[in-house]
Parts: structure tokens; C-alpha cells; sequence
């Protein structure tokens, strides 16, 4: 029991000089400079090429480790790290800094009493977060406040006046009915509407543009329209792509699907709900198992390769689709950068690792990334043929 309290009051001693005023100062004055001019070119997340997965460019860098995954400095015991046997050049063939001559006594002496001191080092940051943007990313912050319907134009006339902008003039009622009309059915309106409008306004401006755009809304062209952008960002497409690219002939009904799903006004939530599960949350309702064809209204490698490691790769790249898709569509993040390495602009790491930023051996991805992206060929339910 003694051991053990003696333990834990070292623990203590350590925790608390590693948090001590004094040591932050000498860390920021002998230490900090040191792995900046000597140690970022290779160990930081600036490094052109990072040598040996490690980072020294953060506190949780050097405790994890470079590819070994072993802390490579122990605070408080400066000879079992191997940070110090690098920069000493006591391991053959490892000396740093590389093909450098050795850092001069008095630095390796600072470098020294520093790990002793409990090596003190206010960097928290994780070097597993982009430091261009983490998780204080503006896009990934929940909204300052909420707006009504009818605070959205003091919202942008309050940001007009700082910039000491004006508003645009109105628009002319033979000019308003256009704009609506292409915005929202991609269609001109006729001359009658354009002259039956005009008059309405000129009676009543207010009723006769609402009027305009709830029958502009009513229009199965309105779902034909926006159903042509939301189709792109799910990247349907109605033949499978590469070398044969045959038209796939029986995909038109989740076409439909979603062209409905817009004009019966139904609420998004339900849309990406249908869209990932309609098989099983509408099983046995055609109108609503359709939307799980979004899984695999992409592209697919059915060339035939016989190949057994090849068609694993045509599998992974199967799957990968499936989720980039997903993530693109529904969250606005290209989440299969990660595949690789971390993401550059959102705090996204790679999980199939043995190191930072380094892919696993056993990981499927690594034996032809130059293959485009694959899923197998949409089959629909006899229904919808």
C-alpha cells in the first residue's frame, strides 16, 4: 500500500509541474523553437510527406506515437522514450534531425531536464483534427438563431446595412411572374398569364403574387423541376457508366418517386428516411420501398472480373459509393476523403489505420484506388418494372 501511495503522490508531482506556470515557460522558450526549426519539416501536420506517422507538433502526437503506436516521450523518464535516443543518435540508422549533424549539448540538456520535469506542453490540440477546420468549422455550428418566415428580411436587410447596401427596386409585375415561373416550374408563363397577373396586381399586389406562386407550387411541373436538382445530388443516373454503360431501364420509377415526393410536399426527414431504409420502414408499400433504390441509382463496374482480389476492390468500391453518396446528399461532406487520411475540412478521421494517416495493410481500398467508383446493377421489385 505504501508503493502504491508513493506512486501516486510521484503521479501527482509529475501532473503538477507538467501543469506549472514555470514549466510552460520553459517549455515555450527552449523547447517549443527547438521542434519547430528541427522537428516540423517531418513530424508536423504541415510536413510534406510525415516520416514514420508521427507528429510533434501537439501534446497527444508525441503521446501516441508514431507508427508503433508507443508514446515516444515519457513524461518524467527521459531514458525510456525513444525521443531522446533519436536526437542523442544512439539508434544506428535513426539519428535525427536526418543527415543533420547532432543538436548541440546544451539543447539535448534542455531537452532533457523538460521530459524530466514531467514534459509540460500546453499544445491540446489533436493533431487527428484538421487544423484548417475542425469541429469549430462554421458549417458544422448549429444556428445563432432562428428565423420566421417573416424575420428573413431584417435578417438581410440588417447585413445589407453594414456593408451600406441598398435594396434592388421592386419588381414589375411583368417581370415577378417570369422569375417566379422559371424558379420554380423551369417553364415561361403564357401571355395570358402574364396579362392576368398584371391586372391582379395592379388590384392587389399582396393577394395576386401569392396567389401566383401557390399555383406555381400546385404544378406537377414544380416537382419535374426541383426534382431534376435533387436527382443530381443523389447522382442518379439511368445507365450503369464505364466500358458497356447500358441503359438500365427499370430505375424510372424511383425518378418518379422523388418528382412526387416534391410535389405531395413531403417533409425532408421522410425523404432521407425513405431514401436509406424505404425497403424496410415501407415494407410492402411500393410508394415508399422505391426510395431505397437511391443506394444504387449510381454507377457499377459490371465488366466481369474474374479476378478474386479484383472483385473485392469492385465490392469496397461498391460500398464506398453507397456512403459518399449518403454523406454528400445528407450531411454536405465529402466523408470519403477518410478513406486515406484524415479530412482536410471537417474533424473526420480515418478509422482503418496503424498509424495517423498511414491505411492499414488490410485495408481492401489499398489495392487499386484508381478504379472508378462501382455498385452492383439496381434490381426493382416486379411492381415498378
Amino acid at each position: 500500500m505504501r508503493n502504491v501511495v508513493a506512486l501516486l503522490l510521484l503521479a501527482s508531482a509529475t501532473l503538477i509541474a507538467a501543469d506549472d506556470p514555470a514549466g510552460i515557460a520553459f517549455f515555450e522558450q527552449k523547447i517549443r523553437p527547438v521542434l519547430v526549426e528541427h522537428c516540423y519539416e517531418c513530424h508536423s501536420t504541415k510536413a510534406k510527406k510525415l516520416k514514420g506517422g508521427l507528429y510533434l507538433d501537439s501534446k497527444a502526437g508525441w503521446l501516441k506515437g508514431g507508427d508503433a503506436g508507443h508514446p515516444t516521450i515519457v513524461p518524467g523518464k527521459p531514458d525510456e522514450g525513444l525521443f531522446l535516443r533519436y536526437v542523442r543518435h544512439l539508434e544506428p540508422d535513426m539519428e535525427m534531425p536526418p543527415k543533420k549533424p547532432k543538436l548541440p549539448d546544451a539543447v539535448l540538456a534542455d531537452l532533457t531536464a523538460w521530459i524530466k520535469m514531467g514534459a509540460p506542453d500546453p499544445r491540446t490540440e489533436s493533431t487527428g483534427e484538421a487544423k484548417r477546420a475542425d469541429k469549430s468549422w462554421w458549417s458544422l455550428q448549429p444556428l445563432a438563431k432562428e428565423f420566421k418566415h417573416a424575420e428573413i428580411d431584417g435578417f438581410i436587410d440588417a447585413k445589407l446595412a453594414e456593408q451600406k447596401i441598398a435594396r434592388n427596386a421592386p419588381a414589375k409585375p411583368q417581370a415577378l411572374i417570369r422569375r417566379l415561373s422559371y424558379d420554380l416550374t423551369g417553364l415561361p408563363p403564357s401571355q395570358a398569364e402574364v396579362d392576368a397577373f398584371v391586372a391582379g396586381h395592379q388590384a392587389n399586389a399582396r393577394q395576386a403574387t401569392e396567389a401566383l406562386v401557390d399555383r406555381l407550387l400546385a404544378s406537377p411541373r414544380y416537382g419535374e423541376r426541383w426534382g431534376r436538382h435533387w436527382l443530381d445530388v443523389v447522382r442518379f443516373g439511368e445507365s450503369n457508366g464505364f466500358e458497356r454503360n447500358f441503359v438500365i431501364d427499370d430505375l424510372y420509377p424511383f425518378r418518379d418517386y422523388v418528382i412526387r415526393s416534391l410535389n405531395d410536399d413531403k417533409p425532408f426527414d421522410q425523404l432521407i428516411r425513405e431514401h436509406l431504409a424505404g425497403d424496410v420502414i415501407g415494407k410492402f408499400k411500393p410508394e415508399v420501398e422505391v426510395g431505397s433504390a437511391f443506394l444504387v441509382a449510381g454507377p457499377y463496374d459490371d465488366v466481369g472480373n474474374q479476378d478474386a482480389n479484383a472483385q473485392k476492390v469492385i465490392r469496397a468500391a461498391t460500398l464506398d459509393d453507397m456512403v459518399t453518396a449518403t454523406g454528400s446528399a445528407f450531411l454536405g461532406l465529402t466523408i470519403n476523403c477518410a478513406k486515406c487520411h484524415h479530412h482536410k475540412f471537417d474533424p473526420i478521421p480515418t478509422k482503418t489505420t496503424t498509424g495517423f494517416g498511414r491505411p492499414s495493410k488490410a485495408s481492401s481500398m489499398d489495392a487499386d484506388r484508381s478504379r472508378p467508383r462501382s455498385r452492383p446493377r439496381p434490381t426493382m421489385p416486379p411492381w415498378a418494372r
